[in-house]
């Protein structure tokens, strides 16, 4: 792939529009199913509960969280995509299950209650925010207290080998996202790391990971 295809294909990462998002989308979902899945399981949510997902994609990976919050659960799904945002609409399944409320903006204008959240999610957000103290700060605010967060990430030595990471990602090491998270507060953080395999780009076999950051807000 070219540069101007590579820097094509890291917009459309960062935010799905048209066509060619939705196919970047159905990507996105075969590649990030087990880094999701393990978020899922890190952040471990029960019936009842309020969890809010940032940059949740089409939804269809999201759909075990709905199912985990019952009856009584509220799923909150924060997504800048507006085509994604309307995937999410139509993929999450809310028969016998969760409320869900779905707010298609940038997470610094939706409008969650402060210490209304029981958990929070987010997988490959931290590559697309310039200002980590003010996305913690945000979170920590919304997040009840003994509330917990959950981040993915690929690592950035895995990251830093993708020709697109060049436009417009920001591949943190794991002692600055941590850092970031006790500066702001929460307690508890832990990072784990997980060979996934490998993935296929522009003919070249590239090696992908987890890595799971996990905290929590003080009670």
């Amino acid at each position: 792939m070219t540069s101007s295809e590579m820097k094509l294909l890291a917009q459309q990462l960062a935010c799905p529009l048209g066509e060619a998002g939705s196919e970047v989308a159905d990507r996105m979902t075969a590649t990030n199913a087990l880094i999701i899945a393990r978020c899922i399981d890190a952040l471990a949510p029960q019936a009842g509960e309020t969890i809010a997902e940032i940059g949740p994609g089409n939804g269809l990976l999201s759909q075990p969280i709905a199912q985990a919050l019952g009856e009584t659960g509220h799923y909150i799904g924060i997504e800048h995509s507006a085509l994604m945002a309307t995937k999410i609409a139509e993929n999450l399944d809310t028969r016998g299950g969760c409320a869900i409320t779905l707010h298609q903006c940038d997470y610094q204008l939706a409008p969650v209650n402060r210490a209304s959240l029981d958990g929070l999610m987010a997988v490959n957000l931290l590559y697309f925010i310039q200002d980590l103290p003010t996305l913690f700060s945000t979170l920590m605010q919304w997040l009840k207290p003994g509330g917990r967060l959950v981040l993915g990430v690929r690592s950035a030595q895995v990251m830093q080998q993708f020709p697109f990471s060049r436009f417009g990602f920001i591949n943190r090491e794991i002692e600055e996202i941590e850092q970031g998270l006790l500066h702001a507060g929460f307690t508890d953080c832990t990072s784990a790391n997980y060979v996934e395999g490998s993935v296929t780009l522009d003919e070249a076999t590239l090696p992908i990971d987890s890595l799971i950051f996990t905290a929590h807000k003080p009670k």
